[in-house]
């Protein structure tokens, strides 16, 4: 475990990536259901990729992608 929280500590003094802690205590929100990557690229429109036990999506469709950034924002409210 120490080991991997070094990892962190390290990986978050990259400019480009943001390490964000959810507390053991917190109940279950929108974003514990599945994993998800919103891949913001300067020449190509935004895109996701969503992950979950049964099958995974990687989708630039613009709902999809809305949908998956009001569930990022709840987490981070």
């Amino acid at each position: 475990m120490a080991a991997q929280l070094d990892h962190l500590v390290a990986a978050a003094n990259r400019p480009y990536l943001t390490v964000q802690l959810v507390p053991f205590e917190t109940p279950c929100t929108a974003g514990f259901l599945s994993s998800f990557i919103i891949a913001e690229l300067p020449d190509a429109p935004t895109a996701v990729s969503v992950d979950s036990a049964g099958q995974g999506e990687v989708s630039a469709e613009h709902d999809f992608v809305a949908l998956i950034w009001d569930r990022y924002d709840r987490i981070r409210a």
